[in-house]
């Protein structure tokens, strides 16, 4: 089951996101505080944050930058006011979603589904096969960090279409450069399909 930890110290809205959250099958954990937070992060397994810009015990910002180091947590912040000049720095601290009060129980509805619906493609590409023809050794080293970041190691990597047809293997998914040199990539996905 996801955990769910709503910072938020007006009983109204705590209520209304609670009964969200626990509508949708997930577990609610409400705290009123950032220090709270920070003690329920340490003791439990938390999958989203949901906070408002304001909060006793500590600043927003502080506690977002602390997340982001130390965990990896989606963020929902919720507020009365629109994005305004003086609060675009919020969005550059990892916020997932910046949510208006006044369109709260419509937005958290859909946004609950999609966070964790992203959750379970990761999980489904944790598990495949993959294969990269990629030649450019810069691209391939970036898309190898950003892979093991995510934790997809099942990943092959090829310079070349000879080499992915050579090997025999087949893979639940397959990242072709369009232009390869001497060859183009759409040329080798038509080769691969007829093999399979």
């Amino acid at each position: 089951m996801n955990n769910i930890l709503h910072i938020e110290q007006s009983s109204f809205f705590e209520k209304l996101v609670e009964n969200i959250v626990v509508e949708k099958g997930y577990s609610y954990i409400n705290v009123k505080s950032i220090f709270e937070a920070k003690e329920a992060l340490e003791g439990r397994d938390i999958d989203l944050i949901i906070t408002s810009l304001y909060s006793n015990n500590g600043e927003v910002e502080e506690f977002l930058k602390f997340v982001n180091r130390k965990y990896d947590i989606p963020v929902f912040v919720v507020t009365s006011d629109h994005v305004d000049d003086n609060r675009k720095d919020i969005i550059n601290l990892g916020i997932n979603e910046y949510i208006l009060k006044k369109d709260l129980e419509v937005e958290i509805k859909k946004y609950l589904d999609t966070v964790f619906r992203t959750d379970e493609y990761m999980k489904d590409l944790q598990e495949a096969n993959i294969a990269i023809v990629e030649d450019n050794d810069m691209y391939t080293k970036i898309s190898k960090e950003i892979l093991e970041k995510y934790n997809i190691l099942n990943v092959d990597y090829y310079k070349d279409g000879q080499s992915i047809l050579d090997s025999g293997k087949t893979y639940d998914l397959y990242l072709i450069d369009i232009i390869l040199k001497n060859e183009f990539g759409k040329d080798l996905i038509r080769k691969i399909r007829r093999n399979r």
